[in-house]
């Protein structure tokens, strides 16, 4: 629910969106009020949210400081820094957060890279 939510703000955002774009956004706001319904949503979907990204991101660390960077390492990387991006919806990123983003991007980037 989130990860749409973040991807309706960032389209919304957005200065000149073509046609395809609007309609695509009308149909992901109408899945997230249905799916609304269905949800308890609550002030523990933050630390939710914010969990599950530092354990993406703890699982890709892990396997590159073993060694074990190869392409599944890097898309592990790149889901990390997408998911601690969706939790900026809530407030903005701490500095650790924010640092644990960047990083992961750059990692995905370099591994990718290499």
């Amino acid at each position: 629910y989130y990860c749409r939510m973040r991807a309706v703000e960032e389209g919304l955002a957005l200065e000149d969106r073509s046609q395809e774009v609007t309609e695509l956004l009308g149909s992901l706001m109408t899945k997230l009020e249905k799916d609304k319904a269905g949800l308890e949503l609550g002030e523990g979907d933050r630390a939710h949210c914010e969990g599950f990204a530092e354990s993406v991101f703890a699982r890709a660390d892990r396997a590159d400081r073993a060694g074990a960077g190869d392409l599944n390492t890097a898309k592990a990387f790149y889901a990390a820094s997408v998911f601690i991006e969706v939790c900026a919806q809530f407030a903005p990123l701490d500095e650790d957060l924010a640092t644990k983003q960047r990083y992961a991007a750059w990692k995905a980037s370099d591994i990718r890279k290499a």
